[in-house]
């Protein structure tokens, strides 16, 4: 009934729908109910779980952890050149299907670089507090590179089993991803180079993160 969600739900639909690669999750129709109202979407079934469902059974191994943030950068890379930032990349949102492959889901809150900029308004916070860039948890502009730090505290997610950043209240997260430097894991949960590699995708500067997410991936 909010008037402002159909228009929100046919933009998440036609930015999936513009998004065609393999390890993006593919819409294949949607509407909105006229008699109802109803919003509707369909998409292909990933029956495999979350990423996030597979830290909470446990840490993963460091090859397994290099193979999901390869597929989820080449995910958003693609994205990317297509003019879209994801802005909540997370490991609720990387699906697996029964064989082990990697999907990137949940454009909800995407933003279409060239798009009106009613959708997405300067000063409008909009994310998961754990993942999200100093500049995104303060307002200010955005562009790639917040999906690339998000990539960033992932990685540290699948191979410590934590998120960096936690306090009592999203807002207290948000001041922590501003301000605090990211805790360094101790070298046994993960080794000096790859800590290395997420800290540079998870600096407070944006300009210097790594240029691409493939390029944080592979590093890792």
């Amino acid at each position: 009934h909010d008037p402002t969600f159909a228009e929100r739900f046919r933009h998440e639909a036609l930015t999936i729908a513009r998004l065609e690669h393999s390890l993006i999750i593919p819409i294949f129709a949607y509407d909105i109910d006229a008699e109802t109202g109803t919003p509707w979407m369909a998409m292909r079934l990933i029956s495999g779980g979350s990423v996030s469902q597979r830290i909470k059974g446990g840490r993963l191994a460091p090859a397994e952890c290099a193979r999901i943030l390869e597929d989820v950068a080449d995910a958003l890379d693609y994205a990317h050149t297509a003019g879209v930032i994801h802005r909540d990349v997370k490991p609720q949102n990387v699906l697996l299907d029964d064989a082990g492959r990697v999907y990137l889901a949940d454009f909800g809150i995407a933003k279409m670089v060239e798009a009106s900029a009613h959708m997405t308004q300067t000063g409008m916070i909009t994310g998961t507090p754990q993942y999200m860039a100093p500049e995104q948890a303060l307002g200010k502009s955005i562009d790639k590179s917040i999906d690339i730090y998000a990539l960033g505290i992932v990685a540290y997610e699948l191979f410590t089993g934590r998120v960096p950043f936690s306090a009592d209240t999203p807002v207290a997260v948000l001041m922590k991803q501003a301000s605090e430097p990211m805790p360094l894991p101790p070298v046994y949960e993960v080794q000096e180079e790859v800590t290395r590699a997420i800290l540079r995708a998870t600096a407070k500067d944006p300009a210097a993160r790594w240029p691409t997410a493939s390029a944080f991936a592979r590093a890792v």
